[in-house]
């Protein structure tokens, strides 16, 4: 994988693995998850930019996105290399960025990051499409902070995670982990809090994946302002069931910004 894909998101079938670059670089990269190797490259995506990531067994789905907060939703066929295409717009009225997505087999969730123009703000709505069609986006339901810049997702085919939800102030995340039923609309609901309660900084930047039963969130920010040291830390939640994340082992080494994926994932 290329140095630049850092920040980056991911999308995933049961075979493949597909990588987006940052929001300044319309480059896909793939993977073949059961085997090891370096990264290839797969085609662009000029419509949505390290959006709302979410993916099914047949499609990769990215919506909205930085630079320029576009609302563009794009999508892959996984098993077909090539650009993305259209799929429709996020139907916020604007722009939006710092998005991040959950979904199953047949509905996405679309979590609104910060909603442009300046001053921006953070936004609590979610969103879903259905991923199988073509179309704008219709609202699901509010997450129940106060705003939400979250630290990472993850799902299973019923239930979707919202894995460090920001509450306000910057750059901390909260601790909060929320969930929703994909495929009902609604409210979001506390799950429990990450393992980090004696500091709401260490669940910034980390990232989330998934099993059918268990979610895992990823390393990140580790201490606050101004040290900001990275960690190697990795904690699970058992997704049907409601509580706080306990430890699961540890990266081999500390990372930010990084970006899971599996194929075991509530999209398949």
């Amino acid at each position: 994988i290329d140095p630049n894909s850092r920040g980056g998101g991911t999308m995933s079938s049961r075979t493949r693995g597909i990588i987006t670059r940052p929001s300044d670089d319309a480059t896909l990269e793939f993977i073949t998850i059961s085997s090891t190797g370096n990264s290839a490259e797969f085609g662009e995506d000029t419509i949505a930019r390290n959006g709302a990531i979410m993916s099914n067994q047949t499609r990769g789905i990215n919506a909205s996105g930085g630079p320029g907060a576009v609302n563009g939703i794009s999508y892959v066929t996984i098993a077909q290399l090539g650009n993305a295409v259209d799929f429709g717009d996020v139907t916020l009225g604007t722009g939006i960025y710092g998005t991040s997505g959950l979904g199953n087999a047949t509905r996405g969730i679309i979590l609104a990051g910060r909603i442009a123009p300046s001053p921006a703000s953070d936004g609590n709505t979610m969103h879903y499409i259905t991923m199988s069609t073509l179309g704008n986006s219709a609202d699901f339901g509010d997450v129940s902070a106060g705003g939400i810049y979250a630290a990472g997702t993850a799902a299973n085919a019923t239930r979707g995670l919202i894995l460090g939800i920001r509450s306000g102030g910057q750059p901390a995340q909260s601790n909060f982990i929320d969930f929703v039923n994909i495929a009902s609309l609604g409210n979001s609901v506390r799950f429990g809090e990450l393992n980090k309660s004696n500091d709401p900084y260490a669940s910034y930047n980390g990232t989330g994946l998934a099993s059918p039963t268990r979610a895992v969130y990823c390393g990140g920010y580790g201490t606050p302002v101004p040290t900001y040291s990275i960690v190697n830390t990795i904690e699970y939640v058992q997704i049907m069931s409601e509580g706080n994340a306990i430890d699961f082992g540890d990266l081999s080494q500390v990372v930010k910004g990084a970006a899971g994926m599996s194929n075991g994932h509530g999209g398949l």
